[in-house]
């Protein structure tokens, strides 16, 4: 049945909060959701700034935080029959782009780090470059450890990338890496190609 009042939960914490979820009652959370008459939420597996709200053996735990928080959410809205959603934010994550520079996107001009257009804290990632496996690893541990009724993912960049290993996957696909609508639609063809991944993994 297709639900008729859904919920998606903005969650994206930065970095220096040790004490996420410390009074946390996922109860009253799924209380609180059936009073307002909520059948659907979407809510958080891993947030924009690279953050897992579950013990995630592949990403990066909130540091700090001591609860199983999706877990908790999923298992509490089941109860009440609410639909739930795991939102994996995936075009950006500031975490990881800051550990693997070599997994984010490289622009025209050679930079990874777009302050004037995307701030300090915000990077697109590659999925062409160890990232990919590394987001799919993560999309295959939610969906196997949780019984979820959706996954969401969020803040695709179909612009182009001039990262080493995009450019060179093109030439070897006969692509002229200096036009640059071709370099948009090889980027184009690595993220479908990903999402065939993911809906053959769900």
């Amino acid at each position: 049945q297709f639900p008729k009042r859904a919920i998606h939960l903005d969650f994206h914490t930065m970095p220096g909060m040790y004490d996420i979820a410390k009074d946390f009652n996922a109860q009253e959370f799924a209380q609180t959701l059936t009073d307002a008459g909520v059948d659907y939420i979407t809510v958080f597996a891993k947030c924009n700034l690279g953050f897992a709200y579950y013990p995630t053996e592949i990403g990066k735990v909130y540091p700090g935080l001591q609860v199983d928080l999706l877990g908790q959410m999923v298992e509490a809205c089941h109860a009440k029959n609410i639909q739930v959603a795991a939102y994996l934010n995936t075009g950006i994550d500031h975490e990881h782009a800051r550990l693997h520079r070599e997994w984010c996107k490289v622009d025209k001009e050679g930079r990874v780090n777009k302050i004037a257009e995307m701030g300090h804290w915000f990077r697109d990632l590659c999925l062409n470059t160890g990232y990919g496996p590394h987001i799919l690893g993560m999309v295959r541990e939610v969906v196997e450890r949780y019984p979820i009724d959706g996954i969401f993912l969020d803040c695709f960049d179909l612009g182009p990338c001039y990262g080493e290993e995009c450019l060179s996957a093109m030439k070897k696909q006969g692509m002229n890496v200096f036009d640059n609508a071709q370099v948009g639609d090889f980027c184009q063809q690595v993220t479908y190609k990903f999402l065939e991944e993911v809906e053959s993994l769900v």
